[in-house]
Order: C-alpha cells, then structure tokens, then sequence
C-alpha cells in the first residue's frame, strides 16, 4: 500500500521532476525497512513492486518531456530529441542502472 501510495502521489500521469524527486526519497525509505512479511511470495511480490516503481521513477525523471498518455508538469510539450528509449538494468548487486538510447535517425 505504500508503495502504492508513494507512486500515486508523485509519479501518476501528472509529473514533476519535484514529485518524482519525492517519490524516490519515499521508495529508498521503503527499500531501507526491514521485510515486513516472512521469506517468501509474499516478501517477492513487494520486493518485485518496489523494483518496478523504483525503475519507473528514476526513468520517468530522466525523460525531461511530456509523451502519451504521462504529463510532465514542468516540460508540457513533447520534445524530438526523446525520441528512444530508455532501458534500465538491475546489476547483481542491486543497484539500478538507466540509460537513454535515442531511436536510429532520430
């Protein structure tokens, strides 16, 4: 639920690099917690939610426009040079690694 909330309130279709900026500032306090549930699916599934909005967040910060159905507050218009992707990567020791690759002739 608070993961749920912590993206709800920062990273839903309006957005800000502030309420994004807030949004990862609540996830690492979720991710510095000790488990609330015993080893086991339960226990993944949050770890699993908490992988996924952690890699939202720091990917919808790094696009600096407004694309689809997402609203960037503070960049309104969609800009040509984000035309790409953003791929993301979590290394074995669980740290999380984005990275921008524009579209070939963009």
């Amino acid at each position: 639920a608070e993961i749920a909330r912590a993206m709800t309130e920062g990273a839903g279709v309006l957005r800000s690099a502030e309420s994004l900026a807030d949004t990862a500032k609540a996830l690492d306090v979720l991710e510095e917690r000790p488990p609330a549930a015993e080893v086991g699916p339960a226990s993944w599934e949050a770890t699993n939610l908490l992988t996924v909005a952690m890699t939202l967040t720091r990917a919808a910060a790094m696009r600096e426009e407004t694309r689809g159905g997402h609203w960037r507050e503070d960049f309104p218009l969609p800009r040509p040079e984000w035309l790409g992707h953003i791929t993301s990567q979590l290394a074995a020791n669980g740290s999380l690694r984005c990275e921008y690759l524009p579209m070939a002739g963009a």
